[in-house]
């Protein structure tokens, strides 16, 4: 209120004073309430609720920068606010039509026999390993043996078939499996328990049997 004019019998109140007002719509698992101009993922300094989504007008959002909130991110893509304020994909993970995913690009791969890459493969007798249908290791030399990790390229997607041939009909068996990226040290486990048929005795098992033969789709975190 600027001023009271008074006039013959009369008091006329003139009233010019200028009121500013930025509305903020916070949202909660829904649409805003009202129109506004950028979305934000607020710091709220909450130990419950530390990040929630709300809409603020143009002018407002300078403070909110300075405050390290994000402006109208991209919920396909940030990593940082995947789908929605405050959803963060893990490390190694990034953020792809708004859900997380690996972001391993491996071509690097290290078959072993168990949980380290440096663990050996024992199988009795004989081994052969495909990838999309093409042989790329074969170990045949009719004995029981300890294989050290085996390294090929490869990508997510490519199928991987092992295949364990006991030779001399005795004893067979073949150790779990595990498959490493050389790169990133991410483990898909092929096969945690292996397979072991103990031994028998002679003459009781055909020669050159293929006791064990899985095929495994190549799909590294």
């Amino acid at each position: 209120m600027n001023g009271v004019t008074r006039s013959a019998g009369s008091i006329r109140w003139d009233l010019t004073a200028t009121i500013a007002v930025v509305v903020t719509t916070v949202v909660v698992g829904g649409a805003a309430e009202a129109s506004a101009n950028a979305v934000v993922c607020h710091r709220t300094r909450s130990a419950k609720n530390p990040i929630v989504q709300i809409e603020v007008s143009e002018e407002a959002v300078p403070a909110h920068e300075a405050h390290g909130d994000a402006i109208n991110p991209d919920f396909d893509n940030d990593p940082m606010n995947c789908s929605a304020c405050g959803v963060t994909c893990a490390s190694g993970s990034t953020c792809s039509e708004g859900q997380c995913v690996s972001s391993s690009s491996c071509t690097e791969f290290i078959l072993s026999g168990g949980p380290l890459p440096t663990e050996t493969i024992g199988v009795d007798d004989d081994l052969t390993l495909y990838l999309n249908g093409t042989a790329f290791f074969v170990n045949n030399d009719g004995f029981a043996s300890e294989l050290p990790p085996i390294s090929f390229t490869a990508q997510n997607g490519d199928l991987l078939r092992v295949v364990a041939t006991d030779v001399d009909p005795f004893c067979r068996g073949i150790d779990p499996l595990y498959l490493h990226c050389a790169t990133t040290g991410f483990v898909q486990i092929l096969d945690a328990d292996g397979q072991s048929d103990g031994c028998a005795p002679p003459g009781t098992r055909p020669p050159n049997f293929v006791f064990y033969d899985q095929t495994f789709t190549i799909a590294v975190p």
